[in-house]
């Protein structure tokens, strides 16, 4: 008997439930939406889930059975709080939380030290989520369609960070600690009420595409044409009295 050729057979099925949860789980669980669902029939070894459109309010503490989870999409339900065991997942990389109705997250999130794409998108923030900042290997952080105003200086600790995208919210201004996000090549601010931008964009070398789409803009900064790898600027809808030379 080929115990290693077993193993791969084994992982193979398991990877076919993983594609197949959302339809094969248990029909209880499709049957009533708005409960607490369950991961207690998911075999412990998975790493892919998606479960969206499913009207879940709430999801079990058991999800923190799922240890080698790398790829979670709950995405277009009615979540309102995520439990506290999702900071078990530690192997988490990719997590979709877009089209909720969260409005804070769980302390222990802060446990996903793995996780590099996160979507909040479309959710009920009225405040930056600051347990983000704890998130050191974030390359992808999506923010758009929610509330909050003001954007924390702590933003700046997300080192990895490539892409921040924060349309449809009510920011006003961008603290002066964004231009140490030295990695970023996409920052999309499309819909906001910004009317004035930090000159300190210029440090933001590796930035290739800027949306400031939508706002309350009058002048842009100097500096912003200090940035050699700017390939896509979205300025219409805003508030420009003339021309801004300094695209030219």
């Amino acid at each position: 008997m080929n115990i290693a050729q077993t193993r791969k057979t084994h992982k193979a099925i398991w990877s076919l439930l993983v594609l197949m949860g959302a339809t094969l789980q248990d029909s209880y669980n499709s049957a009533n939406p708005g409960r607490t669902y369950s991961f207690e029939n998911y075999p412990v070894n998975v790493t892919e889930i998606s479960i969206c459109r499913q009207g879940i309010r709430f999801i079990g503490s058991d999800v923190g059975r799922l240890v080698k989870l790398e790829k979670l999409d709950l995405s277009f339900n009615n979540l309102e709080t995520l439990p506290p065991e999702i900071g078990k997942l530690k192997n988490l990389q990719h997590l979709d939380l877009y089209g909720n109705r969260l409005w804070t997250l769980p302390s222990e999130v802060e446990e996903l030290k793995n996780l590099q794409y996160l979507d909040l998108g479309n959710n009920q923030f009225e405040s930056f989520p600051t347990v983000i900042r704890k998130l050191k290997n974030l390359e992808r952080l999506i923010l758009n369609d929610n509330k909050f105003g003001l954007l924390p200086i702590e933003i700046a600790e997300l080192k990895k960070l490539q892409c921040l995208e924060l349309r449809g919210n009510k920011l006003k201004l961008l603290p002066d600690e964004i231009g140490g996000m030295k990695e970023l090549r996409e920052l999309i601010l499309n819909d906001n009420e910004l009317e004035s931008f930090p000159t300190v964009i210029a440090e933001l070398r590796k930035l290739q595409t800027l949306n400031l789409r939508g706002n309350k803009l009058k002048l842009l900064p100097d500096e912003i044409e200090t940035l050699k790898e700017l390939q896509t600027l979205y300025l219409e809808y805003n508030e420009f009295e003339s021309f801004p030379t300094v695209i030219v």
